[in-house]
C-alpha cells in the first residue's frame, strides 16, 4: 500500500536549500549531457589504441557506467541473479572494498543498471527494484534507504528501474511512476520527502531526470511513460507536458537542454517517439514542439548536441545522423559502425560501437571522421552482447565499462 505523505513547509525548504554540496561523480557528466571538461588530451591514438594502464575483471554482470572522483572508483555489479553489490577501487584499479547493497533486478537483462551519484561524503544509488540508497562512504555502510516501490508506487518498469539519481544541493531527485507520487523531491540527507508531484500520473521509465537553470528559473525535467515533464523543482509544480510516447514504450535516454531548448531521443515505430527538440518561453512555464524526426530510432545510446548539430547513432543500424538543432534536418550522414554510445570532451568525439570498437572522431565535412580506433578486448564476454555503459572521461583517463569488466586508458596528451 502506498502511504501518503505531507509536504514540508516552504520555510523548512529554504533551510534545506541554504547548504550545497559538492558533486564528484555524476551521470554522463557534471551535467548530465555526455560532454566532460577535460582538455590536454590525446588528438590521436597509437595504431593500436591509447595505453591500457589496467584492466579490473571482478564486476560480474552489469550495465552502469562507473563512478570515477579524485579518490576512487564506484561501480555496481550482481555476482547471481539476485543480489547487487557495490564495488570500490582505487584510482591504480585494486580493490578497496565492496558492500552488498540488496536485491537486484534478475526477470530480464540480468546486471546492475544505476550509475552511482558521488559527493564530497556520501553515494546515492537507485537498484533495479527502486531502492534508493545513500551510502555514507567514510563508514563505508548505509546511511539511509527508501523504497520506491511499495513507499511512493506500486509497479516496476519492465526492465527495472535504471534512473541515476539526481542530486543538487540537499535534494535528491527521482521518479517513482504512477499515479500520485509520480516525481519526488527528497532531502538528501535523511531521505525524507520535501515535495511530490502527480505529473502526469504515468509509469516511470529508464530515464534520468535533469535539473535545468532556464534564465534564473530551476526546472526539473523528467520523463515518463507517454511524456516529457517540465516541474518548478522548488515546488513540484507541474508546468507543462510534451507528449511523446515511442515504441513498446521504452524511454532510455536521458534529456540534454541546450541554450533554452530540450532535447529528446527514443525508439520509433509508426510514426511515433524518434527525437524531439522542445522550445521553453522566457521563464520556462510553457514549452512547444520546434521540431520533430520520427523517423530515427535512439532506443538507448545517447546523443550529444554540439558545433550546433545533434549527433545520435541509428538503433541496430550503421547509420549515425547530424541534425541541425534548429531545423531538424540531416546534415550529413556517417556510416560504418553500428550503433552505440557517443560522448565528448575536448572538441573531439568518442564513439563506443556495439561491436567494441573504440574510435575518436572530430566534426568535419561529410559527418564525423575517424581519427584513430581500436578493438576492446570483449573476448571472455558474448561478442554479440551490447554494450550499454557509457564511457567515463576523468583526469584524462578514458573508462571504459563492459559487463564485469572495467578498463582503464591514459588519454593524456603529456
Amino acid at each position: 500500500m502506498i502511504h501518503r505523505h505531507i509536504r514540508c513547509t516552504f520555510l523548512l525548504f529554504g533551510i534545506l536549500c541554504s547548504c550545497s554540496t559538492k558533486i564528484e561523480s555524476d551521470w554522463k557528466g557534471p551535467i548530465r549531457n555526455g560532454t566532460y571538461p577535460e582538455t590536454g588530451l590525446q588528438n590521436k591514438w597509437a595504431e593500436n589504441g591509447p595505453a591500457l594502464l589496467w584492466r579490473y575483471d571482478g564486476l560480474h554482470m552489469g550495465h552502469s557506467s562507473p563512478a570515477v572522483t579524485d579518490d576512487a572508483i564506484y561501480v555496481t555489479g550482481m555476482p547471481d541473479s539476485t543480489t547487487g553489490i557495490l564495488y570500490c577501487l582505487d584510482l591504480d584499479g585494486n580493490l578497496l572494498w565492496k558492500d552488498e547493497y540488496g536485491k537486484e533486478y534478475k526477470i530480464s537483462y540480468t546486471g546492475s543498471r544505476s550509475t552511482p551519484v558521488v559527493t564530497s561524503r556520501e553515494l546515492y544509488l537507485i537498484s533495479g527494484i527502486g531502492e534508493v540508497i545513500c551510502y555514507d562512504l567514510k563508514m563505508r555502510e548505509k546511511k539511509w534507504t527508501k523504497q520506491m516501490v511499495g513507499e511512493y508506487s506500486d509497479s516496476i518498469p519492465k526492465y527495472g528501474h535504471a534512473q541515476s539519481a539526481l542530486i543538487d544541493g540537499n535534494r535528491l531527485f527521482c521518479i517513482p511512476g504512477g499515479e500520485e507520487f509520480n516525481v519526488i523531491c527528497l532531502h538528501r540527507e535523511t531521505g525524507e520527502l520535501i515535495w511530490s508531484s502527480r505529473g502526469n500520473g504515468e509509469m516511470a521509465t529508464y530515464s534520468s531526470p535533469i535539473l535545468v537553470n532556464h534564465h534564473g528559473h530551476e526546472i526539473l525535467v523528467a520523463v515518463t511513460n507517454e511524456s516529457i515533464l517540465g516541474m518548478d523543482a522548488k515546488r513540484g509544480d507541474l508546468l507543462w507536458r510534451v507528449p511523446f510516447k515511442p515504441l513498446f514504450v521504452r524511454h532510455v535516454n536521458t534529456p540534454i537542454y541546450h541554450e533554452g531548448r530540450i532535447f529528446m531521443a527514443t525508439d520509433s515505430y509508426n510514426n511515433e517517439g524518434g527525437i524531439v527538440a522542445i522550445e521553453l518561453n522566457d521563464d520556462g512555464s510553457e514549452a512547444s514542439i520546434l521540431w520533430e524526426r520520427k523517423d530515427i530510432r535512439n532506443l538507448l545510446n545517447g546523443f550529444i548536441v554540439r558545433e550546433n548539430l545533434l549527433f545520435t547513432p541509428t538503433y541496430r543500424k550503421k547509420d549515425w545522423q547530424s541534425l541541425d538543432i534548429e531545423t531538424g534536418e540531416t546534415v550529413y550522414t556517417w556510416t560504418g559502425y553500428v550503433d552505440g554510445t557517443i560522448t565528448y570532451a575536448d572538441s573531439l568525439y568518442y564513439v563506443l560501437a556495439n561491436d567494441g570498437k573504440v574510435l575518436l572522431c572530430e566534426n568535419a565535412e561529410g559527418g564525423l571522421h575517424t581519427i584513430s580506433s581500436f578493438q576492446l578486448d570483449i573476448s571472455i564476454y558474448n561478442p554479440f552482447a551490447p554494450l550499454w555503459a557509457f564511457p567515463v572521461i576523468k583526469n584524462k583517463l578514458l573508462y571504459i565499462r563492459h559487463k564485469g569488466s572495467l578498463f582503464a586508458y591514459n588519454i593524456s596528451a603529456n
